[in-house]
C-alpha cells in the first residue's frame, strides 16, 4: 500500500476470479480512501498466465504504477519474471513484459530519464539488470553476478547510477 495524497492510497496484489481454482490469480491495483474503502479496483488477465505473484510495486512519474514479480503459464510449473505498468486510471496497461527465462523480478524503478530499471534473478544468468524504455521495450539486459548470483535490491541515484545489493556463491 502506498499513499497517493492525504485522502487516497494505492494497493496492489493478486485476485482470484474463481473459488474453485485458486491457482487462477491475476495482478490487480486498487484505490482506497483513508478508511480503506475501495474506490476503484481493476484486475488484469495477462497473456495466458494463470498465476501471478506480485512482489512489489512502485509509483512512476505521472502516477503510472509498475508492478513486478513472477508469472506462471497455465499447465506449466516454469516461473518467469514479469513487469507490468498501468496508467493512473487503472484502465490502460502501458506494457506487460514476460521474460523467457525461469526466474523472477525483485526490483523496479523509474530512472531520471524516464526509462525503467528492473532487477531480476534468472536460472541461466544469475542476477541481472534490465533497462526498459517508458513503454516496456528492452533497451539492454546485463548479467551482473553469474551464474548463481542473487539480486536483492538497488537504489537509483539522482544521476541514474545504481547501487545494487545481492549475494553470490563466492562469499
Amino acid at each position: 500500500v502506498r499513499t497517493i495524497d492525504s485522502k487516497t492510497f494505492i494497493a496492489t496484489g493478486v485476485f482470484s476470479d474463481s473459488c474453485d481454482n485458486l491457482k487462477l490469480v491475476h495482478p490487480y491495483f486498487c484505490y482506497m480512501d483513508t478508511n480503506f474503502n475501495i474506490l476503484k479496483a481493476r484486475y488484469y488477465r495477462v497473456n495466458g498466465r494463470c498465476h501471478i505473484d506480485s512482489y512489489y510495486f512502485n509509483i512512476l512519474k505521472g502516477n503510472k504504477y509498475l508492478d513486478f514479480g513472477v508469472g506462471v503459464y497455465l499447465g506449466s510449473f516454469i516461473k518467469n519474471g514479469y513487469a507490468m505498468c498501468v496508467d493512473s486510471t487503472l484502465d490502460s496497461v502501458i506494457f506487460c513484459k514476460y521474460f523467457s527465462r525461469k526466474g523472477y523480478c525483485v526490483f523496479g524503478q523509474e530512472l531520471p530519464d524516464g526509462n525503467i530499471m528492473l532487477g531480476a534473478n534468472f536460472d541461466s544468468v544469475g542476477a541481472c539488470v534490465i533497462k526498459l524504455d517508458s513503454i516496456g521495450n528492452i533497451l539492454w539486459c546485463k548479467s551482473i553476478v553469474r551464474p548463481t548470483g542473487i539480486f536483492l535490491s538497488a537504489v537509483v541515484n539522482d544521476d541514474g547510477t545504481l547501487m545494487i545489493t545481492g549475494i553470490n556463491d563466492y562469499l
